[in-house]
């Protein structure tokens, strides 16, 4: 009989913390433990109403549109953003340009791996917004992926990193002007309104 008095309390115990308004305070109170004595039933009328009432509905977040499916390329593109231009960690840039960066352009990366990038020239945010093809006049083919972001006061700063075969051999961002305006209108993205 003791058994299933036991047992009772503690079903009625985890349906009182189940039915908890606040989903934080899970935890059954002081007071609720002293009370545990009492039949299973027997509820006072102060607690009635709270067992009874449901929790206020709750305004559904906003759908938030899924992001777009990136390929390898575009991959490579946004980690170079990310650990490349927005890092501080030498070792992981240095474990970057071993896996990521062309084999003839990995001497350029590594001596300006050591340049820290100030914070108000840091691409923050960054999306991929398109890759492209592009061949230079020299008739070599590469990816070109763009990216947007923010930078300093810039809302809408861009970037364009040129890959072969998944490896990067050579980024530039808006203020190249000879680099990034030759490859920039290979993209069918308007440019961004000043």
């Amino acid at each position: 009989m003791k058994k299933k008095f036991v047992i009772s309390i503690i079903i009625t115990l985890i349906a009182l913390t189940g039915c908890s308004p606040d989903k934080n305070t899970a935890e059954p109170a002081a007071d609720q433990t002293a009370d545990s004595t009492e039949a299973p039933g027997s509820a006072t009328p102060a607690e009635a109403p709270a067992l009874e009432s449901t929790p206020a509905p709750t305004k559904a977040p906003k759908p938030t549109p899924a992001p777009k499916k990136m390929s390898g390329t575009e991959a490579v593109a946004l980690e170079y953003v990310h650990t490349f231009v927005n890092g501080t960690d030498d070792e992981a840039k240095t474990a970057f340009i071993t896996e990521h960066v062309y084999p003839d352009a990995q001497m350029l990366f590594q001596v300006i791996q050591s340049l820290e990038v100030p914070d108000d020239q840091k691409l923050n945010h960054p999306q991929v917004i398109e890759s492209a093809h592009y061949s230079d006049e020299g008739g070599m083919q590469v990816e070109a992926v763009l990216i947007h972001g923010e930078k300093g006061a810039d809302a809408k700063s861009e970037f364009i990193v040129l890959l072969t075969d998944q490896k990067i051999i050579w980024a530039a961002a808006s203020s190249d002007q000879d680099t990034f305006g030759e490859v920039r209108n290979v993209f069918k993205e308007p440019l961004p309104q000043l």
